[in-house]
């Protein structure tokens, strides 16, 4: 599944214009529209692909299981 986001304003006459889209012509696309609020601005990502370059990253125990043994139904 290929997800492209795409920030856009209603026209006058009802219709929203995406322009140069990354997909190819004739492909079917599943469209969900999601109204800002005014406070609200599009996402920015100033580290380009890597939003949490340089963020504080802490695990107590990453070699530890997430569910215990005893709860995990693949080894009954």
């Amino acid at each position: 599944m290929n997800t492209h986001r795409v920030t856009a304003t209603v026209q006058d006459d009802g219709t929203v214009i995406l322009n140069s889209l990354p997909f190819k012509a004739g492909v079917s696309l599943d469209v969900i529209l999601v109204e800002q609020s005014k406070d609200m601005t599009p996402p920015q990502t100033p580290l380009g692909d890597n939003p949490l370059k340089g963020s504080i990253l802490y695990f107590e125990s990453p070699l530890e299981p997430a569910v215990s043994v005893d709860e995990w139904n693949a080894l009954q």
